[in-house]
């Protein structure tokens, strides 16, 4: 140690590395409560709340927690559910008003594809955040938590689509059938995507 000298030794930095570590944190805790002085502060939407089920004593493990923990950052994120939410009345909207078989099954499609490539940012800015610092786990255990959550969220947004489909073409219903096989391969080629920039990342 007397050996060891830092003559280039910034504190500035070092003082700007501890706020942002500190806001990191304040953001983690805010997602189970409101927190005040943060920059970035998690929602919380009351009536998103039923969807937040309580881990069971066999459920707190690492295996399980890191879906708990996707499926809390969705729902108390700052923007991520009101841009899926205002993407499905837009093209509702759109699906209805101009009525066309061929552009309700294109514009079905691409919500459906938009949706999930905004949701894929949920692992890109929570799995290499401060929850694997807290809680350090294997990165197969997080992301097999992702692949389980996502492809329940993308599996409930299709069911949304295919019945507004339905309402507005109910005779050519069966079209939106394809939606949830649709949504699953791209929700399986994004995820691969997501992996392989993570391992060039740790590489």
């Amino acid at each position: 140690m007397k050996k060891s000298s830092f003559k280039t030794l910034s504190w500035l930095n070092y003082v700007q590395y501890e706020k942002e570590a500190l806001q990191q944190y304040y953001q983690t805790v805010s997602m189970f409560t409101n927190v005040k002085r943060i920059d970035k502060a998690f929602k919380r939407r009351r009536i998103l709340d039923v969807l937040l089920w309580v881990p069971k004593a066999d459920k707190f493990n690492k295996k399980y927690m890191y879906e708990y923990l996707f499926y809390r950052s969705f729902m108390r994120d700052h923007d991520l559910p009101m841009i899926v939410l205002r993407i499905i009345l837009l093209f509702f909207i759109i699906m209805f008003w101009i009525g066309n078989l061929y552009v309700s099954l294109i514009f079905s499609l691409f919500g459906i594809y938009l949706i999930v490539l905004q949701m894929s940012q949920i692992y890109t800015a929570q799995a290499y955040l401060l929850w694997p610092k807290v809680w350090p786990v294997s990165r197969t255990y997080i992301q097999d938590s992702y692949i389980r959550y996502s492809h329940k969220i993308v599996f409930a947004i299709t069911l949304i689509f295919a019945f507004m489909f339905t309402v507005t073409h109910p005779a050519q219903f069966f079209y939106a059938l394809a939606f949830p096989l649709w949504g699953y391969l791209l929700n399986r080629v994004l995820s691969k995507s997501i992996y392989k920039k993570e391992r060039e990342l740790s590489d």
